[in-house]
């Protein structure tokens, strides 16, 4: 297929199972381009390359169940080398599959280098079309603005499924039309209600609450930043939405949107490890006068909550070099003596910290010598309350935890204190194994040092 090319194979019809998980086993050929969409074809295994299989679960609805329904196919490959592949049933529904072509169909001797392509199966979950686009109609209809593209008014005059919801009802009401709450989620549904709300952008300066549900949800959406093969793409168009709005002039025919508040930076965290260095140093640039105030010079201090996250989304800029996270973990733990505790200080010192991160280069790794100043002091804190105790021991884990790279470590018997410290808390089986050995982090745990939930049929690991 040419890319922007779709076809429609009307037969043979196919059946398909909803409501449990299934696979889908794909070939590819270079060498058979005179076969016809639709035909069936007899061939030996040698005769295609197989490529690795979609493991997914479809669903037919909150009600469906498990059931099996006839449809047929169409396919279309996309400008950006993907292919959606449609399963489409006799009453109009939809689902879409989407395979990336370019990772997929690699030379020989690239295997090893993709997760999946070496192997590694991975549910996606597949919701309904109209599901999703009754979502994006919401998104449209709450964020439709005088500047929406013909695509996006498009959009916006699809059939609602319900009365246009208020800025902070669209949360809700989108959970209503999935049929799931946000946190079920899974990534394919997110990156799809990033669309509708980039296309949208433009409709957030209708209200504060505009402003600070579209902020919201376009963090929530494009979480953690990275792990589809185009969230690169998607984050920098972020990233320009956002700084082309804040530096938009009063000749400028862009609508000023006024930037800032806890939203504003709970985005900025949840993205974060789709910034590259340079955009992180930059929007480090603006925290840094109010998280590191210089002697001798006046600074507005923002609001209690707008400050909490402030510090939460400095924390989670892992590719800052290391003189610059000693320099805010040195602030917080000034911080220490105070009652009662900053709440985002165990969480942002753990981030700051941590031996393992979470897509961070090593060379971004703080040093192990200034990490134990801080176990030191960590040591002889004691918590006030059990919350409080909780956070520190997590803090106290991740500082001390192994990463099998001996010049990230701590020193043998300060990481023996730390263990000694753990059993006498009563800290987590999981935590003690991951300061005394190289261990996998459960994923409640990937998810509390991220600081948010991450989306079904997406794990972390550490970027290269």
């Amino acid at each position: 297929m040419e890319e922007g090319t779709e076809i429609r194979i009307p037969q043979p019809v196919l059946e398909l199972t909803l409501g449990q998980p299934v696979l889908f086993p794909l070939y590819s050929s270079t060498v058979r381009g005179e076969d016809q969409p639709g035909q069936l074809l007899r061939l030996p295994p040698s005769a295609l390359l197989p490529l690795p299989p979609l493991h997914t679960l479809l669903r037919g609805g909150k009600r469906a169940g498990v059931k099996r329904v006839p449809v047929t196919l169409a396919a279309r490959c996309t400008e950006i080398g993907t292919l959606e592949l449609f399963c489409e049933s006799r009453e109009g529904n939809r689902w879409r599959l989407e395979f990336n072509l370019r990772e997929v169909l690699q030379p020989p001797g690239k295997e090893a280098e993709t997760e999946d392509v070496a192997g590694a199966a991975r549910l996606v979950d597949v919701f309904p079309e109209e599901k999703i686009q009754a979502a994006q109609t919401l998104i449209a209809q709450v964020f439709a603005s005088g500047s929406s593209s013909s695509a996006s008014a498009e959009a916006a005059a699809r059939p609602s499924p319900a009365p246009t919801p208020t800025a902070q009802e669209l949360t809700r009401q989108l959970e209503e039309v999935l049929e799931s709450p946000r946190s079920d989620w899974p990534t394919t549904v997110c990156r799809r209600l990033w669309d509708a709300l980039e296309a949208h952008a433009a409709g957030r300066s209708k209200s504060p609450a505009h402003l600070a549900r579209w902020y919201n949800l376009s963090g929530f959406v494009l979480r953690p930043g990275f792990g589809d093969p185009l969230d690169r793409y998607r984050v920098e168009s972020l990233w320009k939405l956002i700084m082309s709005a804040a530096s938009a002039g009063p000749t400028s025919n862009k609508a000023a949107v006024g930037e800032g508040g806890a939203e504003y930076w709970i985005m900025w965290r949840r993205v974060a490890g789709g910034l590259n260095t340079a955009l992180q140093q930059q929007l480090f640039s603006r925290l840094r006068p109010i998280l590191l105030p210089q002697k001798g010079k006046a600074f507005s201090r923002p609001a209690a909550n707008e400050y909490i996250e402030m510090w939460r989304a400095a924390a989670a800029l892992e590719r800052l070099d290391p003189r610059t996270k000693e320099q805010l973990a040195e602030q917080l733990l000034r911080d220490l003596k105070k009652t009662p505790l900053p709440p985002y200080l165990f969480w942002s010192l753990t981030r700051l910290g941590a031996r393992v991160l979470l897509y961070g280069p090593l060379n971004t790794v703080v040093h192990p010598e200034s990490a134990s100043r801080w176990v030191e002091t960590l040591l002889g804190f004691t918590p006030p309350d059990e919350q409080q105790r909780h956070q520190w021991l997590f803090c106290l884990t991740h500082l001390a935890r192994r990463s099998g790279i001996r010049a990230l470590d701590l020193e043998e018997t300060l990481r023996r204190r730390v263990l000694e410290t753990l059993r006498q808390q009563q800290a987590p089986a999981a935590w003690l194994r991951m300061v005394e050995e190289v261990a996998t982090q459960a994923r409640e745990d990937s998810s509390r040092l991220f600081g948010d939930s991450l989306p079904i049929g997406l794990r972390l690991t550490r970027q290269s």
